[in-house]
């Protein structure tokens, strides 16, 4: 955007990882290398195979991103099938990594961002901000990075580029915080989102599922992880609207309220 605008200063990116997201590909014909229940294999034996394929790709010139893809039809299983503590870790250690290569950006603008690091008007730098302080009309942001050195960084404006907080208990939605209030939400296990059950229906604070309220999308990310993408918007929002014309069956029966498969194509135009 500011390249748009013909901005001329300096861009300073400051990150954990110090990883700028890659580009959309079209990937080779890749081997199916998963076994027949993935979901079976926990985190450690999970990341031995994927580094062990992603290293196979990069060896012969190819993106690594195609193992990620490969994996996507059975992502919400695995991660349901994990414990907590594989959960916590796989946040911590390896969270970053796989969303840089799930998450990618469009080719021209990938393009614009090497360009802007190649030409020196966008640096990157790795480490963790652990405050800022005024400097007259400047900024000075403190960094500390891996091998636990400090480092100042100055700059006349500071932008957020963090995204949403992940600790939904500390949600400041008015919506969300009402009903937590009342106890018909409750956290899930990781306080990503809203806790669900069969068909995402929420639960209430005593752990019984709701009748009425329903969840989809990212409130669910710490349920099922893949979740903000439209393959699986589509199939939770087709989900949802089935089980309440089910609900409307029962009060009118005789007429079929079964979502037509060109009602589904309608929907899936329109998304």
């Amino acid at each position: 955007t500011l390249s748009e605008q013909n901005w001329q200063g300096h861009l300073i990116a400051i990150s954990h990882n110090g990883m700028i997201p890659q580009a959309h590909f079209r990937g080779i014909e890749y081997p199916d290398f998963l076994p027949e229940e993935p979901e079976n294999l926990g985190l450690e034996n999970l990341v031995q195979l994927l580094e062990k394929h992603c290293r196979q790709l990069q060896r012969i010139g190819e993106n690594p991103g195609i193992v990620v893809d490969r994996l996507r039809p059975h992502t919400q299983k695995i991660w349901q099938k994990f414990e907590l503590a594989e959960k916590q870790e796989f946040l911590k250690k390896y969270a970053a990594r796989w969303n840089v290569i799930r998450h990618r950006i469009a080719q021209p603008i990938h393009q614009r961002v090497t360009e802007a690091i190649t030409e020196g008007r966008l640096s990157v730098v790795r480490g963790r901000i652990t405050g800022l302080e005024a400097d007259g009309d400047r900024v000075c942001v403190n960094v500390l990075n891996r091998a636990g050195d400090s480092q100042q960084v100055k700059g006349g404006l500071v932008i957020n580029c963090t995204g949403p907080n992940s600790g939904f208990s500390d949600t400041t939605v008015p919506l969300f915080q009402n009903l937590l209030q009342r106890g018909l939400i409750r956290p899930d296990e990781l306080d990503m989102g809203i806790d669900v059950g069969a068909d995402f229906a929420t639960i209430d604070a005593e752990g019984n599922p709701s009748e009425f309220l329903f969840a989809i999308g990212p409130l669910m990310k710490g349920t099922l992880w893949e979740t903000t993408a439209v393959p699986e918007l589509r199939g939770q929002a087709m989900r949802v609207a089935q089980l309440l014309l089910d609900d409307a069956a029962l009060v009118s029966p005789g007429h079929d309220y079964r979502i037509s498969v060109e009602e589904e194509h309608v929907i899936e135009y329109y998304i």
